[in-house]
């Protein structure tokens, strides 16, 4: 009689600990299936980039022209395209990478009606920024300053033209102004670049920085 209460006492004691152990983990379970537990959900959902440094990669394009007398007179307003990446959107310093080029119509003595002044160069920049956010919104405006190789070429020249080569390479010193807009992972941005340009052969009649330019463009793109 005794063996058997015991045993009876022991099989309660069995159902209140599971009871109780269950009791305890349902606000557990609970929680994994609708609290916001994840850390890259919250992330996510105030507009902070996966990567919390703050990387973006962008492309777009704009107009770019001369500055001196004679690569300013001899071409028209010109196109241009770019694509970036961009290190440390969200601190105050960061940097960027970017491959860009353009073309512009150019009317030397000896060039076809159709020639043009194809650039096309890599550059590196340090961006001094203010990251300033607003819930999910980036509001970044930035200066820069760097460094660059540009390799210019002249499509369709003539056997008399007036440039002393097809093809040259300089050196370039970048510098400039802008604004990026970020919402949600997309980013959008606008810069002016002025473009000292070094050590250039191609025009007889222009000195060594008789290429410097300036462009103007747009961006879209995406931070993460």
């Amino acid at each position: 009689m005794r063996l058997r209460q015991g045993m009876t006492l022991a099989v309660a004691a069995m159902i209140v600990v599971v009871g109780g152990g269950r009791a305890v983990a349902s606000p557990a379970d609970s929680a994994d299936a609708g609290g916001p537990r994840d850390t890259g959900q919250k992330r996510a959902s105030d507009g902070t980039p996966v990567s919390k440094l703050g990387l973006a990669i962008l492309a777009g394009g704009g107009v770019t022209d001369f500055t001196q007398g004679t690569a300013r007179d001899e071409t028209h307003l010109g196109g241009t395209w770019d694509v970036r990446v961009l290190f440390g959107t969200r601190h105050w310093i960061g940097f960027e990478a970017s491959y860009i080029g353009s073309a512009s119509p150019i009317e030397a003595l000896g060039l076809s009606s159709n020639s043009k002044l194809v650039r096309n160069g890599i550059e590196g920049a340090l961006r001094v920024q203010a990251p300033l956010r607003h819930q999910c919104t980036l509001l970044e405006p930035y200066i820069l300053g760097g460094v660059g190789w540009n390799a210019y070429r002249v499509t369709n020249p003539g056997p008399t033209a007036s440039v002393t080569t097809n093809s040259d390479n300089t050196l370039v010193l970048p510098f400039g102004v802008g604004f990026m807009v970020g919402y949600k992972g997309f980013v959008g941005d606008v810069r002016y670049t002025i473009r000292p340009t070094y050590q250039q052969t191609l025009l007889p009649n222009q000195g060594a920085n008789g290429l410097t330019n300036w462009d103007a463009g747009a961006m879209i793109g995406f931070e993460f």
